[in-house]
């Protein structure tokens, strides 16, 4: 006699990316998307989104998909609620710091420091640094910390 299969668990939560996933590339959260969200609330199925944004830059999203719960930024270095404020994060120590850029630098690439809520760039001209970062905030653009 076969046993009968044990009944699919129920959903607990779902984390969705937000560019390119919630948010079209005209940076548009689409009705399609708040809807499928509001149904989750209504079955007690916890919402949360992650991104490589900053925190700032979910900020918009949280009235629209109406965020009670977490949200990752920076890729998931730092968690922040829907006030802004930290719940979690993963610094790199301040004495590795200056090392890992250099790596960075001798690939080619520029350097993006995440700090608490804020990201800064080492090079203003770096593609993106313009319109979404700051700029790093000491004479030493390996000093996390603001020199």
């Amino acid at each position: 006699m076969t046993e009968a299969p044990d009944p699919p668990q129920p959903i607990a939560a779902v984390l969705a990316d937000v560019d390119g996933t919630l948010v079209t590339s005209a940076k548009v959260v689409t009705t399609r998307a708040m809807e499928a969200i509001e149904q989750l609330h209504q079955r007690g199925v916890l919402f949360a989104i992650t991104s490589g944004r900053p925190p700032r830059g979910m900020r918009m999203l949280v009235h629209p998909l109406e965020m009670h719960g977490p949200m990752a930024a920076f890729n998931g270095g730092i968690i922040v609620q829907p006030d802004m404020t930290i719940a979690d994060e993963l610094p790199i120590p301040a004495d590795v710091a200056p090392a890992v850029i250099d790596v960075i630098r001798a690939h080619g690439l520029y350097p993006w420091i995440y700090r608490g809520t804020e990201w800064y760039v080492t090079d203003p001209d770096a593609p993106h640094a313009v319109v979404r970062a700051n700029p790093a905030p000491s004479a030493d653009p390996r000093s996390p910390a603001g020199g």
